[in-house]
């Protein structure tokens, strides 16, 4: 509202960048140009964007595995899952749903031991847990081996799609993007009066922080419109992911820094997948990808205690699709409080 208009003029916080241009640098520089208003200038820096980021390699399911430990941030992180689900939920019930490329999608996930029923299983759409020889587990022929098998709907997202639709929607708002590699953090704040840094791995140098480190994940894209249904091996790492743009087949867990996809890793992601549906084993390929997950033991969302006016929303591993739009809710809400605090009591 006005209010914030008014805090933010009388803070001098006229100029604000965001550094990083991935699912979460885009979402949280959208939402700050939405709560700012016309009133302050909002640019994103950043030496890739879309469809080079690691956000647009990424599977891009919202299933909520791998998230903080009890006490490590996950009351927090669930409270991100739940809000970017609400989020795709009422995007695909817009008129942006194709152009943002989200479609809602069944399909299972399964087990080869007993596992505990998940805790967002009221979250997703028609979740139920079924035996290896229900009529559903068979029509996507699971052996019996899986001794846990659940099946629901949930998002899946086009990442190569949905960046430029952020994109778009933050230049409408008056955003502005500057293609470049910031060298130091320090150096922004010559220029902008507030810097959120959403630079995933690039917070190793951005930010000193050691903690980061880059986890591999390649995938392949093929043309397979037949099949509908997604399909997660979570005890031998494989999905099979049905999207706008074709069949994503994973997947890899390598702690490494190479980028370049290798064709006999491609060529086995693509067996290990047909053993789950072998109409795959014949399909075209479209494409072949490889993303770093900015791994560390939990998000980093703090202002930096050196640098006053830096913010850091950096660390979602391979959840940052999962999280992404409730994170940056509390960003913005985050970088609000803290200028604010800022305010002499009287003016």
């Amino acid at each position: 509202g006005k209010w914030v208009w008014l805090e933010a003029r009388r803070l001098c916080m006229e100029r604000v960048a965001v550094v990083g241009a991935g699912v979460v640098g885009l979402s949280t520089a959208l939402l700050l140009s939405e709560r700012l208003g016309p009133s302050v200038s909002v640019t994103v820096i950043a030496d890739r964007f879309s469809p080079f980021t690691n956000s647009d390699a990424s599977g891009a399911s919202l299933i909520p595995f791998n998230l903080g430990k009890e006490g490590e941030q996950e009351a927090q992180q669930r409270r991100w899952f739940v809000e970017t689900f609400q989020h795709l939920q009422d995007l695909n019930c817009s008129r942006d749903a194709r152009p943002a490329g989200i479609s809602l999608v069944g399909g299972a996930v399964a087990f080869k031991e007993e596992t505990p029923l998940p805790w967002w299983k009221d979250i997703v759409f028609g979740f139920r847990q079924v035996p290896w020889n229900s009529q559903e587990a068979r029509a996507l022929a699971i052996p019996p081996s899986y001794k846990s098998i659940w099946f629901f709907s949930t998002y899946m997202l086009t990442c190569k799609q949905y960046l430029p639709w952020l994109m778009a929607r933050f230049k409408e708002k008056g955003g502005r993007v500057e293609k470049r590699r910031v060298g130091k953090l320090a150096e922004l704040l010559k220029v902008y009066d507030a810097v959120i840094n959403c630079s995933g791995l690039g917070a190793r140098d951005l930010a000193g922080d050691s903690t980061v480190f880059p986890v591999r994940g390649a995938t392949v894209v093929v043309q397979a419109p037949w099949v509908k249904q997604f399909f997660m091996d979570m005890s031998d790492l494989r999905y099979i992911f049905p999207r706008s743009d074709g069949v994503v087949l994973g997947g890899t867990k390598e702690e490494s820094w190479s980028e370049e996809p290798d064709d006999k890793e491609s060529s086995a992601i693509i067996q290990r997948c047909s053993e789950l549906v072998p109409s795959l084993a014949d399909a075209p390929v479209l494409f072949q990808r490889v993303g770093l997950r900015p791994v560390r033991p939990s998000v980093r969302m703090e202002v930096d205690r050196e640098l006053g006016g830096v913010v850091h929303c950096y660390g979602h591993g391979g959840q940052g699709v999962v999280l992404h739009w409730g994170c940056a809710k509390d960003m913005v809400n985050l970088v609000h409080e803290h200028f604010a605090a800022a305010l002499p009591a009287k003016l």
